[in-house]
């Protein structure tokens, strides 16, 4: 699987870590003591709010909707609760920088 960008036509993300099952969603970063380096990114599905609580790291995310246009963008520090995203269906959580490093914009879309 792949994440595409599909306002600037190019591949964000190869390796992709799907958050799909309840104990993937439930763990998603927590508990790494620092970015997974085979992961480009986590992919949760049917999800609107997250949070960093027991992760050691920040992050980025990008909130979409099921259309898979970005609602929302978000640098996560240690110990934080994001806002619930209406209509946000898929999240994805890169490495902190990643957001402005790609040109990631809200009402962007991505193709997965």
């Amino acid at each position: 699987m792949k994440i595409t960008h599909l306002n600037a036509n190019k591949v964000l993300f190869n390796n992709i870590y799907l958050c799909n099952t309840f104990i993937k969603k439930l763990r998603g970063l927590m508990f790494f003591k620092s970015w997974p380096q085979k992961y480009d990114c986590f992919l949760f599905y049917s999800c609107n709010m997250i949070h960093s609580f027991f992760v050691k790291f920040p992050f980025d995310a990008v909130f979409l909707n099921k259309d898979k246009k970005i609602l929302y963008l978000k640098s996560y520090k240690i110990n934080e609760l994001g806002p619930y995203v209406k209509n946000g269906y898929y999240i994805l959580e890169t490495p902190l920088g990643t957001i402005d490093k790609l040109g990631i914009k809200i009402n962007d879309n991505l193709s997965f």
